[in-house]
């Protein structure tokens, strides 16, 4: 049946009824033709999609046409309004297709992004001609943000349970969840970690599962967890298959009716921590029993740590006695170089092999080798000093022994070369004793002979002076002098010393030498060295010394032979003490071995070179010693450099005509003089008048001049004193001599001897220091 037709009133009717409806409709409704042109469009499309004037605006429009529109008025966003491109796209699809489709179609209108819900149709007329296509849209762009953040937020909770899930697998620990009556509700870790099958636990309380004491602790602390809201840590033991082992637990509430217990087995810490205080315990006993000193200080020279045997080392009787030493204080009370030992660690961040001289409380010596290195924090700042000391006093001792065995074997080689010569100063001497009285009517020949004999003394003095160089037992002297000069000086004696079939050759270097040493070492090691390179050459041969420079920092001497050289085999042994390859009784072996050590204490070393049945070469190297260089003056026996205006002097000397002769010395010199037999006699005298200098004989009868010395300073505090000896062992004076306490004369000596002496002491240069002979100052 034909459907009825409307009459024009009755369309624009309905025209009226359609518009009213869509246009009061929340929903986007529109329609086009096939060129995209709108032919119908409501209110909210117009304003919501368009932002079209009116509804008649947008007729025989296209969407792009508003799409340009808008994005003209915001050239500065490019993406202000996107719709329109996805229009135009959704409508090619249902124009190609001529079927119904539903899109979800998104861009920004105006800025801000929008979703719609779209169903489209194509239109066609009453003779089923596609003449376009019409839609309507729903906005749901709140729906979908809501959609949005859930599926982000399920997508979060997923990932969260696979995070909580690959941790609770990943942790050593077990972690338990229980209820607040204490029953086990869950279990996650290993299954071998668990002391019992999970069955045997799971939906069971706490005093089922575990042992009384376990369970009522645990019990305890869930309570005060759920309590507090605070998470609760305890440990307990349990047997395992026999074996003890040590858990910690802690307890945290998750909610008001469940908890977490994350159970850690700490057994192996357990152990650890046990086998660590034995250890400490072990290292504790090695440092309290250890026979080497080990210390902690501080820069500023605080003792922090130290064993019994650094405490004994430096001569207290406990630590704390010690600890209250300020060691920054040590070198001016004589315990320490520290300055030259803080010099050195500070610069090199450590020192090894530093060997100093230690002063105890009681005035004793020891000498120490000390390694140590300075502890640094994160800025650089040196936090504490940490070492080990040595005790080197015995071995000091015994190379002291050593050396002394060594001269007693040179001595024997010295002693009938100067005793030849001693011989003829002396029979010089006879015989110009009795021109002395021939002569005395002619003043210039009477002068002239006692000029020879001042000489002829001067030499036998040197002559003793030598002898006692190789057996006197003395501290080192050291001075600066020049290795050229001293090996010249050394070589006079050293060529009387060789067979008439070994020459001496001298080669020195052009320049001076400087070397920091004792001189008499010296002359010990250019000894040793000569006499070796002798032995070396029985059939004669030709013995040359070379002094020279390897770079600023050092110099060196050598001597040269043409011998029967040292074989491969033994060459690293030549320094051993009483290693030797001559016969029986033509040598003890010791000649070497003591220059080494001199050397070695300098500082320097020894270098070999050696070819069997070519000779030998030893090289001394020293370290460079830049500075002024000391000279002996030659011997002037009346030149006096000081003139008394009065002064009182005490001369102690028991051979009377050594004290007449010093007495009548003294007095030409301008000083008032007291002399006395004995120190007893000294002794003896009133305390007033004062004197101004003590000059006194070392070995005196009865008591001691050094003890003398002491007992007569405490009369009289500012007392000057000179002690005089022909040979001295006493290594209390030599201690006093090199502190500067005491000044010291080798006898004999010329007057010009005694007055240079006498100056030093009354000019302050000579006993500045004041302090007893047996101990360090304080």
């Amino acid at each position: 049946m034909d459907e009825p037709r409307l009459d024009e009133p009755q369309v624009a009717a309905l025209y009226r009824l359609v518009r009213l409806m869509c246009d009061n409709a929340p929903d986007l409704i529109w329609a086009k033709d096939l060129e995209n042109r709108y032919t119908f469009c409501n209110r909210a499309m117009c304003q919501i999609l368009l932002n079209a004037v009116d509804t008649e605006e947008p007729i025989g429009k296209t969407d792009m046409f508003f799409a340009n529109r808008e994005r003209e008025a915001h050239p500065d966003n490019p993406h202000w309004h996107t719709f329109g491109e996805i229009c135009r796209d959704s409508d090619s699809v249902v124009v190609a297709s001529r079927t119904p489709r539903r899109f979800e179609e998104h861009g920004r209108v105006r800025g801000e992004m929008l979703y719609l819900d779209v169903f489209k149709a194509p239109l066609f007329d009453e003779r089923g001609e596609l003449i376009g296509t019409i839609g309507c849209g729903r906005i749901v762009t709140q729906e979908r943000q809501l959609a949005e953040q859930q599926r982000l937020t399920m997508q979060e909770l997923h990932e969260s349970s696979l995070r909580t899930s690959a941790l609770l697998a990943a942790l050593p620990d077990l972690v338990f969840t229980v209820s607040r009556e204490g029953v086990f509700l869950d279990a996650h870790g290993s299954s071998g970690d668990f002391a019992l099958p999970p069955e045997a636990f799971l939906n069971r309380p706490l005093e089922v599962v575990l042992p009384p004491e376990s369970a009522a602790e645990a019990r305890h602390y869930l309570t005060l967890a759920f309590t507090t809201g605070k998470v609760q840590s305890f440990e307990y033991r349990l047997h395992v298959a026999g074996v003890e082992r040590f858990w910690e637990a802690r307890i945290a509430p998750c909610t008001e009716a469940t908890a977490l217990i994350i159970v850690r087995d700490i057994t192996a810490q357990r152990q650890a921590e046990e086998e660590l205080r034995r250890s400490e315990e072990r290292l504790r006993t090695l440092v309290e029993h250890a026979v080497i000193g080990i210390y902690r200080t501080t820069p500023d020279g605080r003792v922090l740590m130290a064993n019994p045997a650094a405490v004994r080392m430096a001569g207290y009787a406990s630590f704390e006695e010690f600890a209250r030493t300020d060691l920054s204080d040590a070198g001016r009370h004589g315990f320490y170089d520290r300055r030259r030992f803080l010099e050195a660690i500070e610069r090199d961040g450590e020192v090894v092999g530093f060997e100093n001289t230690w002063v105890r409380p009681d005035g004793t010596q020891v000498y120490v080798r000390e390694n140590a290195r300075a502890v640094r924090d994160s800025n650089g700042r040196t936090v504490y000093y940490e070492g080990t000391i040595e005790d080197l006093t015995h071995r000091k001792q015994l190379e002291e022994q050593l050396r002394q065995a060594q001269k007693i074997e040179a001595v024997g080689r010295v002693a009938g070369e100067i005793a030849h010569d001693f011989n003829n100063v002396m029979q010089a001497v006879l015989s110009l004793a009795p021109l002395l009285r021939a002569r005395r009517e002619n003043p210039d020949r009477h002068e002239a002979t006692v000029v020879e004999l001042e000489e002829q003394i001067g030499r036998g003095a040197a002559l003793t002076n030598q002898l006692l160089l190789f057996s006197r037992r003395e501290f080192a002297r050291l001075e600066r002098i020049d290795l050229n000069q001293a090996v010249r000086a050394a070589s006079r004696m050293l060529r009387r010393l060789l067979r008439d079939n070994v020459a001496l050759d001298l080669d020195l270097g052009s320049d001076p030498l400087p070397v920091l040493i004792d001189r008499s070492q010296l002359d010990q090691v250019l000894l040793n060295l000569v006499i070796n390179a002798s032995d070396a050459m029985p059939a004669g041969g030709s013995i040359t010394i070379r002094t020279g420079s390897g770079d600023s920092q050092e110099v060196w001497v050598e001597v040269d032979d043409r011998g029967c050289g040292i074989p491969d085999e033994i060459l690293d042994r030549v320094f051993e003490p009483f290693f030797t390859t001559k016969a029986p009784r033509q040598g003890t072996g010791l000649g070497l071995a003591v220059a080494h050590t001199i050397v070695q204490e300098r500082g320097g070393r020894f270098e070999v070179k050696s070819q069997v049945g070519s000779g030998s070469t030893f090289r001394a190297v020293l370290p460079r010693s830049d500075g002024p260089i000391a000279t002996r003056e030659p011997t002037a026996f009346f030149s006096p450099s000081v003139l008394g205006h009065g002064e009182r002097v005490l001369v102690v000397e028991d051979e009377p005509g050594a004290r007449a002769g010093l007495h009548d010395l003294l007095e030409i010199l301008g000083f008032r003089v007291t002399a006395c037999a004995s120190a007893e006699e000294a002794l003896a005298l009133a305390p007033q008048p004062t004197f101004t200098l003590l000059l006194t004989d070392l070995l005196l009868p009865g008591i001691h001049g050094g003890e003398l010395a002491e007992r007569l300073r405490a009369q009289w505090p500012d007392l000057k004193v000179i002690v005089m000896s022909g040979y001295s062992q006493d290594d209390r004076v030599h201690r006093a001599v090199r502190e500067s306490r005491i000044r010291f004369l080798q006898k004999p000596f010329s007057i010009a001897d005694l007055s240079r002496e006498i100056s030093l002491v009354l000019s302050g240069e000579g006993g500045r220091r004041r302090g007893t002979f047996g101990c360090a100052p304080g």
